[in-house]
């Protein structure tokens, strides 16, 4: 008659001789560290340690965060507000170490967030006008008139015209349509207060820019725009523009001011769009963009 215990199952199915031995392998051993959050961290990190391509990748994004931040990014073109200088497409490299040691210059193409009341976050790119103290005026068919000297800026598409962007002349406060006058009388004159700028597109009647919505503080400028990458065929670098005809004495030095062209590889994985500020206004211009375009050349653009 066979025994009872010999039919009787063990705890977990498993015969006494082999409990123990299954016991002992799953605990551990001396030296042997107990698994969760603080080991994954441990190993994941020796393993980057002694993984030579994946530091490599991770200095590599360190290197890149540390140039965007600091030294350099790169940018594209959307709008058509700076045209000719720069058109739809362009790759731009922004440098951002002469404005650590000096002021922003007459005539910078600069790249910034608009103030505050112009309710975006887009970044804006823009040809630096009028310089603290200056007294601006827009005089249709005529140019900006700077300290009561007109400007001489072959740069620029076109004349301002009277029309959707210019309704008039723009020589007082009220007049520039989005500014705020905060207790200023509108009819005062333009002048550009301390730590402000005035800034406009070159296509002068199709661009967002100063004669809208005012000045623009020092604070919000990003960088100035120094090498035109892309395309190959208008590889460009944007130099100082001289105004011989305002006074010199008026002009801020800059103590460093950056003319070296930095490697293209900053480039097109990483350019990041300006905003689009003037494509509401760019349906009625195309026509005649796509008829001048086949005559004029922006290689001669003074920048």
């Amino acid at each position: 008659m066979p025994s009872q215990d010999r039919d009787k199952p063990t705890t977990n199915n498993i015969r006494p001789h082999e409990a123990s031995s299954t016991t002992s392998r799953n605990q551990p051993t001396q030296g042997q560290s107990i698994g969760g959050p603080i080991s994954w961290l441990t190993n994941s990190v020796r393993w980057l340690a002694t993984n030579d391509i994946t530091s490599t990748i991770l200095a590599a994004v360190v290197l890149t965060l540390v140039v965007r931040l600091f030294i350099a990014e790169a940018r594209w073109i959307p709008s058509e507000s700076m045209l000719p200088t720069l058109e739809i497409g362009d790759r731009l490299v922004v440098e951002k170490v002469s404005y650590h040691f000096g002021e922003p210059k007459r005539g910078d193409i600069v790249v910034f967030v608009p103030p505050d009341h112009v309710n975006t976050n887009d970044a804006f790119i823009k040809r630096v006008v009028g310089l603290p103290g200056d007294t601006v005026e827009i005089l249709l068919d005529d140019g900006i008139y700077i300290n009561g000297q007109k400007l001489d800026e072959s740069y620029t598409f076109s004349l301002p015209t009277r029309g959707f962007s210019y309704p008039a002349d723009v020589t007082q406060l009220g007049e520039l349509t989005q500014y705020p006058l905060n207790g200023n009388p509108s009819g005062a004159p333009i002048v550009v207060p301390e730590g402000h700028y005035f800034v406009l597109g070159d296509n002068r009647n199709n661009s967002q820019d100063s004669h809208v919505w005012g000045f623009l503080p020092r604070e919000n400028i990003i960088g100035r725009t120094f090498l035109r990458f892309w395309p190959l065929d208008r590889l460009h670098h944007f130099s100082e523009v001289d105004y011989p005809e305002l006074d010199a004495t008026h002009v801020p030095e800059r103590s460093l001011y950056i003319s070296s062209r930095l490697p293209a590889a900053l480039g097109n994985a990483i350019a990041i769009p300006l905003g689009t500020e003037s494509r509401s206004q760019n349906h009625h211009h195309r026509n005649i963009l796509h008829t001048l375009s086949a005559v004029q050349s922006y290689n001669n653009a003074n920048v």
